[in-house]
């Protein structure tokens, strides 16, 4: 069966997805004169920072990176291909760089957090503030409202993604708990007259800016109402009873609301998206095409529960089998699944439960395969960022003992896939140092 060179594949979509190069396609979005304060957090801060800092020179005055590299398993494994020179790169003596962790916030995310609320409230007029966001910085600029905790915080947090709540929510709730969110750090840089330019990579399905990051400069269209129904609606009230008392209190009127849109103080903010999920999938698709691929499809805005998704991919192929000389064919999905956990669960990603539905779902498909892969090279609590399956991967396991229907019940993809054939169906890039949520690619012969 021909299938793509999936190395050439998942590098030519990292590529496209490269931070440094992304900032600099947008160039002219930065300040042409003046001094310019930096803060960049994120997954893809310290190459956004880097090539910002290259481009603005001696005007950056004062800025902070923070981001999750330091100490972060497998980061040096990260294999050159998308080892961008911007990631590699020293930052200037004038950038402060704090580690922080993802995706719950720890001690170090709220510290992170107060040096960026320092930073920007010591911006002024004469200044404009270039705030570079990418995926993983709701977590990593975490600061807890009043009468609010970290502990708080993160079970809240943790509570939500273990019901499969979108990002949308969560963030919606985040934004109400803390006070750089829904517009909070807009709200302090322009108090002392402050300009501000964002420049964002975008991992949220859509684009909208005021969920990526949680929105730290847009303006936020939900309420303290909107938060404290996504508690009730997911059942998880009980799992922060602070966070739940505190959410009453703003939907009673008695504590601020996020900014809002129309607020005057938004003049003073331009918030630009410099790469997204489409770029990936561009990409992937334009690879395939290269190696003899007709790519037939191409859609973003892809969601729900993975293992759903996986199954809707593999009927897309059923629809698209040709004969055996046939051009072979392909579609490439882009966006974010999330995965409900029931019961006891194993250990997996969003990615690789796809990918071990559509293993389920390929059988007696034998001239097809399917690749889902984490475009930050992290896909759950594993070193895996992905998994590639074809027609044939459920029946080889089940001659070796395993079944792959059971793995999946359980949501337990990555010990699946460990077990079976050495874990030669596994993609680990390593911590990539972008995010532009997650490309499905499916193909036949």
């Amino acid at each position: 069966m021909k299938r793509p060179d999936v190395d050439s594949l998942v590098s030519a979509v990292l590529i496209a997805a490269e931070p440094g190069a992304c900032i600099r396609r947008h160039a002219e979005a930065l300040p042409a004169k003046g001094r310019v304060v930096l803060l960049a957090a994120g997954k893809a801060s310290r190459a956004m920072a880097a090539a910002a800092a290259g481009l603005l020179g001696e005007r950056v005055r004062a800025g902070l990176v923070v981001g999750r590299w330091h100490g972060t398993p497998g980061w040096h494994r990260t294999p050159g291909w998308h080892r961008s020179p911007e990631r590699c790169a020293e930052l200037p003596p004038q950038l402060q760089v704090l580690p922080a962790d993802h995706p719950l916030p720890t001690e170090r995310n709220v510290l992170a957090a107060q040096e960026a609320r320092g930073l920007v409230e010591g911006v002024n007029a004469d200044d404009t503030l270039v705030f570079l966001l990418s995926g993983g910085a709701s977590a990593m600029l975490t600061l807890p409202s009043a009468g609010l905790e970290l502990d708080d915080l993160r079970a809240v947090s943790d509570a939500l993604m273990q019901v499969g709540a979108p990002i949308g929510e969560l963030n919606c709730v985040r934004k109400h708990c803390e006070v750089l969110k829904g517009g909070g750090l807009a709200r302090l840089a322009t108090a002392r007259g402050a300009g501000i330019v964002s420049l964002i990579l975008s991992d949220v399905v859509g684009d909208d800016v005021g969920v990526i990051g949680s929105g730290p400069t847009a303006p936020d269209a939900t309420t303290y109402a909107d938060a404290l129904r996504v508690l009730e609606q997911r059942r998880v009230l009980s799992a922060a009873p602070r966070i739940a008392a505190h959410l009453q209190r703003g939907a009673a009127g008695h504590v601020d609301e996020t900014l809002k849109p129309g607020d005057p103080r938004l003049s003073r903010v331009r918030n630009l998206i410099v790469g997204s999920n489409a770029l990936a999938v561009e990409a992937a698709a334009t690879e395939l095409a290269r190696q003899g691929y007709e790519v037939v499809e191409t859609l973003t805005r892809i969601e729900g529960e993975a293992a759903e998704v996986g199954r809707d991919l593999v009927a897309r192929l059923r629809e698209l089998a040709t004969p055996a000389k046939g051009t072979p064919r392909a579609v490439v999905w882009g966006g974010e699944t999330t995965v409900t956990v029931r019961g006891e669960a194993g250990v997996g990603g969003r990615n690789q439960e796809l990918a071990l539905a559509a293993a389920v779902a390929l059988e007696g498909l034998p001239r097809a395969g399917l690749l889902s892969l984490a475009t930050d090279g992290v896909d759950g609590p594993t070193d895996a960022a992905g998994a590639v399956v074809n027609g044939q991967t459920a029946t080889a396991a089940r001659r070796a003992g395993l079944e792959a229907a059971e793995f999946l019940s359980r949501h337990d993809s990555h010990t699946f896939f460990v077990r079976h054939d050495g874990g030669s169906c596994l993609v680990r890039t390593g911590p990539t140092g972008t995010n532009v949520n997650d490309v499905m690619v499916g193909w036949v012969e």
